[in-house]
């Protein structure tokens, strides 16, 4: 009996041992299936794992063009981007924009028709972001031209664009002026202010200051193809000498027949 006994232990330590070596042989294996199993459910997964289609995730032309606009520029896309003629001009053309029309003293640009001195010089905009832009030539003695540029369908309220145009002039002189007033169908609030201009990047500049600037603008609202605004830059000598000019164009504003 005792050396029955014997045999039968060997016997379960044998079955044992093959139990084991099997169980270790079968470890690689269960692992594979496993790591497999996750790679087939990974690959089947519409979630984060799975690469986007490149156009969900490229900018649109409005959202690459924002990314370079400065931290306090107005929202882009005012009632007038909606409006154009076919959906295809906007406030963010490809390129810049062709210079406004002029024949003698009338200017037709971005749906408008003004009338300005005619020995403003139209200019081709130096940005996308203008829909046309002037050149008013210094009188004598004063220190250079001034700028017009002319936008249109840019956001932002007329009172938020105003005091965003305040802030670009440090150490003001005197304190801003600011008229609202109706000119046929549109609601304009004109600002004249005088200080120290930053010239921004985005305005063509290269972070310099300078001293002795005005700045004559105009917030245009009522049709359904704007808003637009107006700003003229320059020193105070040349814009005291067009003010009478700028206010003129401004009062002259109507819709292109």
């Amino acid at each position: 009996m005792q050396m029955k006994r014997i045999l039968d232990d060997r016997s379960q330590l044998t079955v044992k041992g093959l139990i084991g070596q099997l169980m270790s042989f079968m470890k690689p294996i269960v692992r594979i299936v496993i790591v497999g199993s996750l790679i087939l459910s990974c690959s089947n997964n519409q979630g984060e794992l799975v690469d986007k289609s490149p156009s969900s995730e490229a900018p649109t032309s409005a959202q690459a063009a924002a990314q370079d606009l400065p931290a306090d520029h107005p929202p882009i896309g005012g009632s007038g981007m909606n409006s154009m003629t076919g959906g295809g001009m906007t406030a963010l053309s490809p390129g810049p924009a062709p210079e406004a029309i002029v024949a003698g003293n009338v200017a037709k640009a971005a749906f408008l028709q003004f009338k300005i001195d005619p020995s403003w010089i139209s200019e081709k905009p130096q940005s996308s972001m203008r829909a046309a832009q002037f050149r008013l030539p210094a009188p004598e003695g004063a220190d250079g031209d001034g700028e017009l540029a002319i936008f249109q369908g840019i956001g932002g309220s007329a009172t938020a664009n105003i005091q965003r145009w305040i802030n670009q002039l440090n150490d003001r002189v005197g304190d801003p002026q600011i008229v609202k007033k109706q000119v046929g169908a549109f609601a304009i609030q004109t600002l004249d202010v005088t200080g120290t201009l930053a010239v921004t990047a985005m305005m063509g500049g290269a972070g310099e200051s300078k001293t002795g600037y005005r700045m004559l603008a105009a917030v245009v609202e009522g049709p359904e193809q704007g808003p637009w605004h107006f700003k003229l830059t320059g020193p105070s000598e040349t814009l005291e000498h067009w003010k009478p000019a700028f206010e003129a164009m401004i009062d002259s504003l109507e819709l292109t027949p």
